[in-house]
């Protein structure tokens, strides 16, 4: 009985992450805004199943129309707890990329080391065990007297010492949609389900200009990736989360003034395509 009790709180917290998804109005997942005050340094760096890659951008006030772009001129340095040690090279996308597409393995502790402009940010990450993505679906869900649209998907965590901890990141023709971060809470389930709200059938209906970007429309090209995360970087993404109802800042993992993450993990992902009329009730 236990067991299920555990289970139906789980099923409530990801209801009301979702909820909280669709009724929030920021749909930004990584970009800091902040006015008139004096610029940071904003640092998001992956080691993950593809080569290492790091961007460095610059805060920007919210009157500023033009999006911050990639930062040149840094000194960029991945290491790992067995010596290895590389220098990235930047790249005309702004990002400072491994040179020998070094990517990441499970079990091994990374280093970031950053210098610019006299500043130096530093951070570690672990790669832990592999949680597997193995299906997504649209749903209708009705909380509250508002039919809600989700993304509901289904993942497998690894038989692992240490519960796993999971970021995962919703794309909407190639351009950020929505993200939500868990973990696993208690060490005997393995299969799980998770949701991350979209959008409401109001909004849908309405067809609202001002709301494009939050609508999703027939044949939209959908791609999801589940990453898993160790603690310092769930920290980090589960304090942004929170932070876009009470504008706090989140908890960083990287040292020396800077914003953002630098976070070891492994990526799994679906790719699939929106059509309204294959959407069911939950």
């Amino acid at each position: 009985m236990n067991r299920y009790i555990e289970c139906w709180k789980k099923y409530s917290v990801f209801v009301m992450a979702a909820v909280a998804v669709v009724l929030s109005s920021c749909k930004k997942g990584l970009d800091f805004d902040y006015n008139e005050v004096e610029p940071f340094y904003v640092v998001q760096g992956d080691v993950s199943d593809e080569p290492a890659k790091v961007l460095i951008t610059k805060s920007r006030n919210v009157s500023d129309s033009v999006r911050g772009q990639g930062l040149p001129g840094a000194e960029v340095v991945i290491s790992d707890d067995n010596g290895k040690t590389e220098r990235l090279v930047y790249g005309s996308d702004g990002y400072y990329r491994s040179p020998s597409g070094w990517k990441g393995e499970t079990g091994r502790t990374y280093s970031l080391n950053v210098k610019i402009d006299g500043r130096e940010f530093k951070a570690s990450s672990t790669m832990r065990e592999e949680v597997r993505l193995d299906s997504v679906k649209f749903v209708w869900l009705t909380s509250a007297g508002m039919k809600m649209m989700l993304l509901k998907f289904w993942h497998t965590y690894p038989k692992a010492a240490e519960l796993s901890r999971t970021h995962f990141r919703m794309y909407k023709n190639g351009e950020f949609y929505r993200s939500t971060t868990g973990k696993q809470v208690n060490k005997d389930f393995f299969s799980a389900q998770s949701m991350v709200g979209c959008t409401t059938e109001k909004k849908l209906d309405e067809n609202d200009p001002e709301e494009r970007d939050a609508l999703l429309f027939e044949n939209d090209r959908i791609h999801v990736e589940l990453w898993t995360i160790d603690q310092s970087v769930y920290d980090y993404f589960f304090s942004l989360q929170v932070g876009r109802q009470n504008a706090s800042n989140p908890i960083t993992n990287i040292s020396g003034g800077a914003f953002g993450y630098f976070s070891a993990h492994h990526v799994n992902s679906i790719d699939t395509v929106f059509r309204r009329q294959e959407v069911k009730d939950n």
